[in-house]
């Protein structure tokens, strides 16, 4: 192999690892700043859900899939998608909210933010009513023309149902 190759793959290697290193000591470090507790603020423009709150875990519904952050999480900006944001107390006990999309924002200091437009707990939505409006939503796609309004209005309530 030529000395450039060689080089190279001699240098890559190097950042690859100081690289992983770094953000393992500075996750390491917020962790030990917070006091070794995650921090969760979920908010909506109207109303806190949580300010501050310590909690174990937060399951949350990307844009690229569900994903959970906990204590010592790397940084991390995330679109949310409409689906269940899962919050995981310390001591095991959960609550789980609908939202219709929004952003979560974790910081190296085990902060995470989660901005939603809506957020409503679970145990206040209506199963039945949830079921009979995926169904109606469901019927009209199968039947709308493709490229209508029709279609596309159905496939949006598909997938907030």
């Amino acid at each position: 192999l030529s000395i450039k190759i060689m080089m190279r793959r001699v240098i890559s290697t190097g950042v690859k690892r100081a690289y992983s290193s770094s953000s393992r000591v500075m996750a390491e470090s917020a962790a030990a700043a917070t006091g070794a507790q995650m921090k969760v603020n979920f908010c909506t423009p109207h109303a806190a859900v949580y300010k501050d709150k310590a909690v174990e875990q937060v399951v949350l519904p990307g844009a690229a899939g569900v994903f959970g952050v906990t204590m010592g999480h790397s940084p991390i900006i995330s679109q949310l998608e409409p689906g269940v944001v899962t919050v995981i107390h310390v001591g095991g006990t959960q609550e789980k909210y609908f939202i219709s999309g929004g952003f979560s924002v974790t910081q190296a200091d085990s902060v995470t933010d989660i901005s939603v437009p809506e957020a409503f707990p679970l145990t206040d939505l209506d199963e039945s009513a949830i079921r009979a409006n995926y169904a109606t939503a469901s019927s009209t796609n199968n039947s709308a023309a493709e490229g209508s309004i029709a279609k596309a209005t159905a496939m949006i309530e598909m997938s907030v149902n």
